[in-house]
Formats: C-alpha cells, sequence, structure tokens
C-alpha cells in the first residue's frame, strides 16, 4: 500500500485512526512521501524528494517502535548523544526498535 504525502502511524506499526487520533501520546512516528507530491517547477516538471520516517519521543524512558510501511529505511539524523549501532543506522519495515528517551530519530527510505 503506497503512503499518503503524511501518514501517522502507532508504536505498534499500525496507521492512526480515528478512535486514537485524540488520544495522549508521548511519540509521534510519522512517514513523509516525497513521491507524492502534488506540485511542479517553473518548468513544469513534477517535484518528488525521498522520503523521511520520523520518530520523536518525548517520554524520558525508552519506547519500543514497529517501523511501519515497507522497505529499509537509513539514518538521517538523530538526537542520540552517542553512536548508533549498526542496528539502529539501518532499520527495516516490520522490525521493532528501541527508541531512546527525550529523542529523534529520522530515516530515509533506500528501498522499496
Amino acid at each position: 500500500m503506497p503512503f499518503k504525502d503524511v501518514t501517522w502511524y502507532k508504536v505498534n506499526g499500525e496507521e492512526v485512526d480515528e478512535n486514537t487520533w485524540s488520544s495522549p501520546t508521548k511519540i509521534l512516528v510519522l512517514v513523509l512521501e516525497g513521491g507524492v507530491i502534488d506540485e511542479h517547477d517553473e518548468l513544469g516538471n513534477r517535484i518528488a524528494d525521498d522520503t523521511f520516517l520520523i520518530i520523536m519521543n518525548s517520554d524520558q524512558g525508552h519506547i519500543k517502535v514497529k517501523i511501519p510501511g515497507h522497505g529499509k529505511w537509513n539514518i538521517v539524523l538523530h538526537s542520540y548523544m552517542r553512536h548508533l549501532s549498526d542496528k539502529e543506522k539501518e532499520v527495516n519495515s516490520g522490525e521493532e526498535l528501541e527508541v531512546e528517551g527525550k529523542s529523534v530519530l529520522v530515516y530515509r527510505r533506500v528501498s522499496s
């Protein structure tokens, strides 16, 4: 299933639905799909970008997140105060990732 331009996810990897949209949470998981941008540049060429997975944990503790969607993701940016393990640098959809407290992770999809 292709992503929308922005898709919000729960920590279990499922898309946020109407019942959970208003529920309080300390973690945000979203995908920005660059391939579905519906705009053109001044020459009429379709604008497209990479697809990014963004995980933000505002909780003090670690939270496990199931990587949503499909494909492989490589780290672009993180707020950890340490070097990432190889398992954290490249993640696959469906895998579980432990996200440190008070942190942000940004991944770029490298394969579908």
